[in-house]
């Protein structure tokens, strides 16, 4: 019967809605908060999918922060630009709405379905307020059956009300943590820790050996075999669990460091992690080759490439955990120059291109594939003595980084473009 029904929905979104105010006082993560509100909001709309996204203080940029329906995790880490978009829109003048045919709506971002292949048909955008500002937006997409109406958009609303005060309640992103390059943790803006020469602390150590490994489900007993090797499983364990301690206390917050069934994970809603963000850029764009880039890409690979100022924690020894992530993303990065500098070279801008191999040789340990990317776009402008310079550059760090010559395809483009300079 239509009244039992209409009965039964109110009760599950009553409870709803006292199950999330529940877990708003309780001292669950706010990552886990988060994506229950909007698994909630889906199930109780009937949607597709569903986000929550947040606006960076510094750019009004909104943030993926949740994502929930197919492909969603290639939306982890996407920006869209101050304004733009329904949820830009809704989040800027700080009014909800149901939009019933999204695909011509004129506010419509679409790069989002092109970058995931979804078709975004119909949706609810709600802001969420915090002291009267919109800190940011919730989204219910495609209702299965029927259409969004002012229930489900008063729904939705109510929902936006407690997962604003989780926010508020933990801050935005309030530790910021740099790998590349540098090891720097800046809590609240401010460093903390001593000069990379200086991080002998275990707590520390701890910390990123966490990171090293991935930062997330990070099996507490490799852990303490990699900081303590020569301690038996007991002492291990107390030593382990003594440094825990100790890294809480220096970083203030207890759950930004969570151990759960054996394994630690670093919460993406409270920690900025240079690395990783590198890391989702680098996944987004895949595959990653010179032969698959497009103009759209090219300001993803410029992010990509600018966020990566050097090797991994260069000053960390050469231990086997340390030199996998290191090499890994040093990988990485070259690819990402090569295809965009590959890129350049194919719409003829040289220009562009030279400047992007010579910024990236001077970021890291040179990589001989970006001297032979180098030395073939001076080739192709007929600077042919520029080009030999940049080989017996190559050679000359080679030798004295790793104590071997260049490789064969090296020496083979060299002696082209000695050819071609006589």
């Amino acid at each position: 019967m239509p009244g039992k029904s209409n009965a039964k929905n109110t009760k599950d979104k009553l409870s709803a809605l006292m199950e999330m105010a529940a877990l708003v006082n309780s001292s669950h993560e706010k990552t886990v908060i988060m994506n229950h509100a909007v698994k909630s909001i889906c199930r109780l709309t009937n949607a597709e999918a569903g986000s929550l996204l947040l606006v960076d203080e510094q750019t009004g940029q909104l943030d993926f922060e949740v994502v929930l329906g197919s492909q969603s995790e290639k939306l982890i880490c996407f920006r869209v630009p101050e304004g733009q978009g329904i949820a830009g829109w809704v989040a800027q003048n700080d009014t909800p709405l149901i939009v019933p045919d999204v695909q011509s709506d004129e506010r419509f971002y679409r790069y989002c379905d092109q970058e995931i292949k979804f078709v975004t048909r119909e949706m609810i955008a709600v802001p969420l307020r915090v002291n009267g500002s919109v800190i940011g937006v919730i989204q219910a997409i495609n209702k299965k059956e029927g259409t969004f109406d002012l229930e489900d958009l008063e729904l939705a609303m109510a929902f936006s009300n407690q997962i604003a005060m989780v926010v508020n309640k933990f801050g935005c992103k309030i530790f910021e943590i740099h790998t590349l390059g540098r090891f720097e943790l800046l809590i609240n803006g401010v460093q903390a820790g001593k000069p990379d020469a200086a991080l002998a602390s275990k707590p520390l150590q701890l910390l990123k050996a966490v990171i090293a490994l991935g930062g997330s489900d990070v099996p507490q007993e490799q852990l303490a075999d990699l900081l303590w090797p020569d301690a038996d499983g007991d002492q291990a364990r107390r030593s382990f669990d003594t440094t825990m301690h100790r890294l809480r206390k220096m970083l203030g917050h207890e759950q930004v460091l969570s151990i759960r069934n054996g394994k630690l994970n670093l919460d993406p809603a409270l920690v900025w992690l240079d690395a990783r963000v590198f890391e989702s850029y680098f996944d987004r764009l895949s595959p990653v080759t010179k032969d698959y880039i497009c103009s759209e890409q090219v300001p993803l690979y410029e992010k990509a490439i600018a966020l990566y100022k050097g090797s991994f924690m260069p000053a960390e020894k050469a231990e086997s955990w340390i030199l996998d992530r290191r090499d890994r993303l040093r990988g990485r990065f070259v690819r990402l120059v090569v295809a965009l500098g590959s890129f350049w070279e194919q719409h003829q801008k040289y220009e562009q291109a030279l400047e992007c191999y010579r910024h990236s040789l001077e970021v890291d340990t040179p990589s001989e594939e970006l001297y032979r990317q180098l030395m073939s776009c001076l080739m192709t402008l007929d600077r042919h003595a520029e080009a030999l310079a940049v080989f017996e550059l190559c050679r000359r760090n080679l030798r004295a980084t790793l104590g071997v010559e260049p490789s064969p395809a090296t020496l083979a483009l060299a002696n082209v473009i000695r050819a071609a300079h006589k």
